[in-house]
C-alpha cells in the first residue's frame, strides 16, 4: 500500500474532442476545478470539422492553461486517440475524457484515495455516472444500471461479471499507466476497444469501486452509446468478437459458460440481419469445438 505521507502521484489527464468544440469549457473546466494535484493535461482534436480547435485554443490561452495540445491531420478514432494519449502521458496514473463530459472537483482525489487503501493488485479504478443530454437534461443517475440491469458485482475480481458485458464508463475511470506494459495498448481492431481493455485488465487484476454523485456522462450524436445505437445490427457482432478474443484463456467451465454467450450473440446478430455471417458462423464452430475437446 502506499504510504500517507507519500508524494501524490501524477496523474494524465486527456480530453478528446471531435466537433464538440460548444462543450470542451466544461471539460477544461471540470479539469482545472480539481481540488488534487498534480496533473498533467493532454488535448487532442481528432480532425474537427466545425470551430472546435479555435475555440480549444482561445480557452487554452484565456485561462492560461499547459497542455500538450494536438491536433489530428486526419480523424484516426476514439482507439488511436487513447493510445497517442498513453504515449504521450507521463503520470503513473492515466484517465481520459470525452470534450462533452464534466465531473466535480473531488474526482481525482476520490479516485486516488481509493488506490491508497488498496496493493498492486488493482490497477482501475472507476465510479458510477450520471447521464444527461445534450441540453444537461437528467437522463439517469446510474449508468451502471442503465448498462447492466443484472449487475452484481462492482469491484475487485469482476473478469467474469464483465464478460456478461461491459459497465464501466470511460469517463469515470482511473487507471495505473505500468498495466499498459502488461496486457497492452487499445486494440484498434475492435469497435468495443473499451470492453476489451476491461477484460484484459480484470482478467489478471483487480478493479476498484469509488462512490462519485458528481461525474456526468453527456450523451450526443458521436457519444460511446450513440456509435453504438448507430452500429445498431452489428453490435452482437462487436461484442461476439470481444468474446472470442478472449476464449482461448478461459478454463473450462469458463468456456462452457462462454460458449453460450456467444451461441446467443451469433442468434441475435442473425435474427437483426436476417442473413448468415460465414465469419461469425467459423468462428462458433470453433468455439464449440473448443469447448467439448478438454
Amino acid at each position: 500500500m502506499l504510504m500517507v505521507n507519500e508524494p501524490n502521484p501524477l496523474i494524465s489527464v486527456c480530453i478528446i474532442n471531435y466537433n464538440q468544440g460548444r462543450f470542451f469549457a466544461d471539460a477544461l473546466n471540470s479539469y482545472l476545478s480539481q481540488n488534487y494535484n498534480p496533473l498533467e493535461l493532454i488535448v487532442i482534436d481528432d480532425c474537427s470539422t466545425d470551430n472546435s480547435v479555435e475555440i480549444i485554443n482561445n480557452l487554452l490561452k484565456e485561462k492560461n492553461v499547459k497542455a500538450n495540445f494536438i491536433v489530428n491531420p486526419v480523424n484516426c478514432g476514439i482507439c488511436k486517440n487513447m493510445n497517442l494519449a498513453i504515449s504521450l502521458s507521463k503520470g503513473k496514473y492515466f484517465s481520459v475524457v470525452a470534450s462533452d463530459d464534466y465531473f466535480g472537483p473531488t474526482r481525482y482525489e476520490k479516485l486516488i484515495n481509493a488506490s491508497k487503501q488498496v496493493d498492486e493488485s488493482y490497477k482501475l479504478f472507476y465510479s458510477n455516472c450520471n447521464m444527461v443530454d445534450v441540453a444537461g437534461k437528467l437522463i439517469t443517475t446510474n449508468f451502471l444500471n442503465y448498462c447492466r440491469p443484472d449487475l452484481s458485482i462492482k469491484e475487485g475480481d469482476i473478469f467474469h461479471e464483465l464478460l456478461k458485458g461491459n459497465f464501466i464508463p470511460s469517463i469515470a475511470l482511473l487507471i495505473r499507466k505500468d498495466v499498459f506494459n502488461d496486457v497492452g495498448l487499445f486494440d484498434e481492431s475492435l469497435h468495443l476497444e473499451d470492453f476489451d481493455m476491461w477484460l484484459r485488465i480484470a482478467n489478471r487484476y483487480k478493479i476498484g469501486y469509488v462512490e462519485d454523485d458528481e461525474v456526468f456522462y453527456r450523451q450526443v450524436n458521436n457519444s460511446w452509446l450513440r456509435i453504438l445505437q448507430k452500429r445498431g445490427s452489428n453490435y452482437y457482432k462487436d461484442h461476439f468478437n470481444v468474446l472470442y478474443k478472449h476464449f482461448s484463456f478461459l478454463n473450462h467451465k469458463e468456456k462452457k459458460d462462454v460458449f453460450l454467450m456467444l451461441y446467443n450473440l451469433f442468434k441475435a446478430h442473425i435474427k437483426r440481419n436476417r442473413k448468415i455471417d460465414w465469419g461469425l458462423s467459423k468462428k462458433i464452430i470453433i468455439v464449440f469445438l473448443k469447448t467439448i475437446i478438454y
